[in-house]
């Protein structure tokens, strides 16, 4: 993540995670946006759900710590950059849901964590026209994919940009609070894939 915005032109600065809500709006008023990265799974509790039996891994305190990071850069009006775990957090903020996972939800589904070479595409996406992904990559595109979950209700004020062919979320915005995440890894792809690079490239022009 931190070598993609650099080369965007931005100087990256990796949190401390805290759950004072006080030291976190302060973190977020020096920011000029936010990137909310990959990682473990969001507790089902956020969004209304038992933990299913192939529920991964989850952090309660980082869960705890980007909602309240995404209170702050909300309220402060933050561009907010959500990759992987960053556009499932972001759907659940907002009000959304997941699956929690794609495989149990839909045996007919798979390919979706790929076991080849992180900067690798490994499945095509459809983009909409007009979106802020599609004036990056145009109507398709061919990307990574290391996810067990995804987007299931999409949150208010939020409409999706990009899906795979069997129906995953892989992108969705919601440009009047300045709110844009994809589901696949572009910061994998970005130092050899121009295209990749182009989503932070971007990102830091709106700062």
């Amino acid at each position: 993540y931190s070598e993609a915005v650099i080369r965007a032109g931005a100087l990256p600065f990796l949190l401390p995670v805290t759950t004072e809500s006080k030291a976190i709006w302060e973190q977020v008023s020096r920011m000029d946006g936010v990137l909310l990265s990959g990682g473990y799974d969001i507790a089902p509790c956020y969004y209304g759900q038992q933990p299913h039996r192939n529920l991964g891994k989850v952090d309660g305190m980082r869960d705890e710590y980007e909602m309240k990071i995404l209170d702050a850069a909300v309220a402060q009006k933050k561009p907010i950059l959500g990759i992987c775990r960053g556009i499932q957090l972001m759907n659940v903020y907002f009000g959304g849901t997941l699956l929690q996972d794609v495989l149990s939800a839909d045996p007919q589904i798979f390919g979706h964590d790929q076991t080849c070479e992180r900067y690798l595409p490994s499945h095509e996406i459809e983009i909409e026209p007009g979106s802020w992904l599609g004036g990056i990559y145009g109507q398709r595109a061919m990307v990574n994919s290391f996810h067990h979950q995804a987007v299931d209700t999409v949150a208010s004020g939020f409409y999706v940009t990009a899906k795979t062919g069997d129906g995953i979320v892989e992108a969705m915005e919601d440009p009047a609070r300045k709110c844009y995440a994809v589901q696949f890894h572009p910061e994998m792809m970005a130092e050899k894939d121009d295209k990749a690079q182009a989503v932070f490239d971007a990102f830091v022009a709106m700062l």
